[in-house]
């Protein structure tokens, strides 16, 4: 990558590590795959009381050593050199004002990728909200300055911000975030990223340029306290970003929608009684042709409606420009150990008298045995509850012996049929029990308790990234 012939920086220089100027001739790539610069370094040494000046030195200096103000003179992305970017090194116009993506991220970007950028472009320059609703994977985040994220995604933004542009980003989280937010409210960065909670707490008196929020189906309860601390956010702009912008009902689309722009879809009053209720009814299997005809007008006028606000493009729409996916299917026999775990739940109390359920019961009354005197099983639990409870612990037991372990987030219920399967199953086999205490991660990766770690271990590494793993139970 070309850089400026004149870039200078402070480095520590490879021969004593002592911080030394010099000129940047080059970035490259270390053997290891992290991004470096040759460096020519201009040092000054006083040697023997007389100032004397060595040139010409040359060492390879991992950017991230350098001093910051050196690396704002190169471009980003910075990728590895065998990453050829897929387009041309144009920017892409959002605006006939000249507002653009710099040709530096523009020639990383596919088509839908520019239009999900312009849309947001253009809803901020009109200084109204949008939601970008696209399916999970298709790149949403380099598409988007408060933002909010859940924790688990809040250090995944900062690292896309610091690979994609020299953005003065922080994260208002955890033990330092009174310090951080101090440096908010100066105006000490461009982008300040946090979490629900946090923001709920410490930043809800700042007015934003705009906020964006990343999985903003969590404000889809109208009476969360998530929901009322997002709406009481003074802003210009909301963009909210989404896969599943409706999980379960259209109550919640009208709570997404009417954070981001307000009043849009009327009060809740008004969108339960133009559309949720007419759609629900035109679904239910008992409606008539009038409420069906009168529901599917309702989804019509929603969609056309919601259409100024509203991007979603799902991978089937746009699989052209998405690269190929190799998806193989390799099926994994269970481990002889497997299979004495699986066939002692299958002989359990309970699967036998859930296999036997539906004949006909002994007392000759000619119902089926679930529905006359075994209704339920020894413990008084009804036949009901067993189905789900069992086909967890048979998949579990398919795909890791270990998992029939219970863990902190099993439910009571299951726990119960957890802890008594594994009292008689781990009788038989009382050294895996006092290893996965001892060893818990080398019990995990034993190939002998697993058929999918067997496959793991002896295929080979390179194409096992591509893979997904089906195990075969046992019929």
């Amino acid at each position: 990558m070309a850089t400026d012939s004149a870039a200078k920086c402070l480095a520590p220089h490879p021969t004593d590590g002592r911080l030394c100027q010099g000129t940047i001739q080059r970035l490259t790539v270390t053997g290891r795959g992290e991004a470096a610069a040759l460096v020519k370094f201009t040092c000054h040494q006083n040697q023997d009381e007389d100032e004397e000046e060595e040139e010409g030195d040359e060492g390879m200096v991992v950017l991230a050593k350098l001093q910051k103000a050196a690396l704002s003179l190169y471009e980003k992305p910075l990728f590895h050199n065998s990453q050829v970017p897929p387009g041309a090194s144009v920017p892409f116009a959002l605006s006939c004002t000249g507002e653009s993506i710099p040709y530096t991220i523009n020639r990383y970007l596919r088509d839908y990728q520019r239009e999900g950028a312009k849309f947001i472009y253009n809803s901020y320059a009109r200084g109204r909200g949008c939601i970008l609703g696209d399916d999970m994977g298709l790149g949403k985040t380099i598409q988007v300055f408060l933002i909010v994220a859940p924790l688990s995604v809040l250090y995944n933004w900062k690292d896309e911000l610091d690979t994609w542009g020299h953005f003065q980003s922080i994260i208002v989280h955890g033990t330092r975030k009174d310090e951080e937010f101090a440096r908010v409210r100066r105006g000490r960065c461009e982008i300040a990223l946090t979490t629900y909670e946090t923001l709920r707490l410490c930043l809800d008196h700042i007015g934003w340029s705009a906020i964006i929020v990343d999985e903003a189906h969590r404000i889809k309860n109208p009476k969360s306290q998530i929901t009322h601390a997002m709406k009481a956010m003074r802003c210009k702009v909301r963009v909210g970003l989404t896969g599943t912008v409706l999980q379960n009902n259209l109550e919640e689309l009208w709570c997404v929608m009417d954070w981001a722009i307000p009043g849009c879809l009327g009060n809740l009053g008004h969108f339960k009684a133009r559309f949720s209720e007419p759609i629900e009814l035109g679904h239910k299997h008992t409606s008539t042709k009038r409420a069906l005809a009168t529901g599917r007008r309702a989804v019509e006028v929603l969609a056309k409606r919601i259409s100024r606000w509203f991007l979603r493009r799902t991978k089937a729409l746009i699989s052209a420009q998405l690269p190929k996916k190799d998806d193989r299917v390799v099926y994994c026999s269970m481990t002889e150990f497997q299979e004495a775990v699986y066939r002692t739940v299958l002989d359990s109390e309970d699967v036998t008298l859930l296999l036997r359920s539906g004949h006909k019961c002994s007392c000759k009354s000619g119902k089926p045995r679930k529905k006359c005197c075994f209704k339920t099983n020894s413990k008084g639990i009804p036949v009901r509850f067993l189905y789900f409870s069992y086909l967890t612990i048979l998949r579990k037991a398919s795909n890791h012996v270990a998992h029939l372990q219970p863990k902190g987030s099993t439910s009571k219920k299951q726990e119960l049929f957890l802890n008594e399967i594994c009292e008689k199953v781990f009788r038989k086999f009382p050294e895996f029990t006092q290893r996965c205490r001892e060893a818990a991660f080398e019990a995990m990766s034993d190939p002998m308790y697993s058929g999918k770690m067997k496959c793991v271990v002896f295929h080979e590494p390179e194409k096992l990234a591509c893979r997904r793993y089906t195990p075969v139970p046992l019929h």
